[in-house]
């Protein structure tokens, strides 16, 4: 009987040890909910009556424990990541979800701005990057410093984090990259290697934590609940949304269009994570079609099913889409 009572006993704490470890180490991301925007997006005209909806689509994430771990292992639409693989190198996850929200937010401004010059509107915004962080391990260690605004990057203008992490990819692992950074009102130039991190060895980083700061003087008031989804990768959607409210739902075609991506103030749509899952939660809504980066294609069209994906590089191409489907949908 003592025999029994310590294996299980050693079973107990092998299993609470594996828990802790598991919980420590590994993220599973899975589908998570599709929203219709109607619901989180309001604009002076949003109680006009449309057909169609556009939805958000986004990802549940969670930190991993052995039921979880053993059904991602099991079902092909989730996945068991390490969590240094989702979060910087030098971040905690309470930094790292203060970060996202405030991305969340960054992209919500972006979203108004470029669909409201999309409508016609005069849009005025000043926005700024910042640097929160420079890691351990960054060439730009005694270069850069909490505090100094990135303002260009090899002479183009940066706005917000994305364009950043899109000129940034650009170019590769240990190019040097010329930065004009504003430190204490004086603007200074630094040069600085690129590096490569060890979840992406391809993907060239600075190894600093930078963040959205931003002014914006709008024409309308516009209101967008986010629903505790944090990140930028909402953007496009966002926008198409607030677009479609002002122009008295002409865009849907009434059709269900679900998507993702994240979008600069110029209007590109950059790539974003979790695209695989995202496509599974707009399938589960009944989504006609599914706008995508062009980044990020193909990994929607391996799980893609009924939806019809549709790459887009610019909003622009999105609503060209719209319209070609609207327009067949009236004739």
């Amino acid at each position: 009987m003592y025999g029994r009572k310590t294996k299980l006993a050693v079973l107990l704490l092998l299993v609470v040890l594996l828990q802790g470890y598991l919980g420590m180490s590994f993220m599973v991301i899975q589908p998570g909910a599709a929203i219709d925007l109607a619901r989180l997006v309001h604009t002076p005209q949003d109680e006009i009556p449309r057909q169609g909806a556009f939805f958000l689509t986004a990802v549940s994430s969670q930190r991993a424990n052995l039921l979880t771990a053993l059904r991602a292992l099991t079902r092909p639409e989730a996945d068991l990541v390490p969590t240094r693989n989702e979060l910087p190198q030098g971040m905690d996850l309470d930094s790292y979800l203060d970060l996202m929200e405030r991305m969340m937010e960054e992209s919500k401004m972006v979203a108004q701005a470029v669909a409201l010059r999309q409508a016609g509107y005069q849009v005025q915004v000043d926005s700024l990057v910042r640097i929160e962080r420079v890691l351990p391990r960054s060439p730009a260690r005694g270069l850069l410093q909490a505090g100094d605004a990135l303002i260009k990057i090899d002479g183009h203008p940066i706005a917000t984090t994305d364009e950043l992490k899109w000129r940034l990819q650009d170019r590769s692992v240990g190019d040097e990259v010329v930065l004009l950074v504003l430190r204490e009102g004086e603007l200074l130039e630094v040069v600085v290697p690129t590096v490569s991190q060890s979840q992406a060895p391809d993907l060239p980083v600075l190894q600093i934590i930078v963040g959205p700061y931003h002014e914006y003087d709008l024409p309308m008031a516009i209101e967008i609940d986010s629903d505790n989804i944090k990140g930028s990768s909402a953007g496009l959607m966002f926008a198409l949304e607030i677009l479609d409210q002002l122009t008295a739902g002409e865009l849907t075609g009434g059709r269900k269009i679900a998507g993702t991506g994240s979008l600069t103030l110029q209007g590109r749509v950059e790539a974003v994570g979790g695209v695989r899952q995202k496509v599974i939660a707009a399938g589960r809504s009944g989504a006609d079609y599914f706008l995508v980066p062009l980044a990020n294609e193909a990994e929607a069209r391996s799980v893609s099913g009924q939806i019809q994906v549709v790459a887009v590089d610019h909003i622009e191409d999105a609503i060209g889409f719209l319209e070609k489907i609207a327009g067949a949908q009236a004739s």
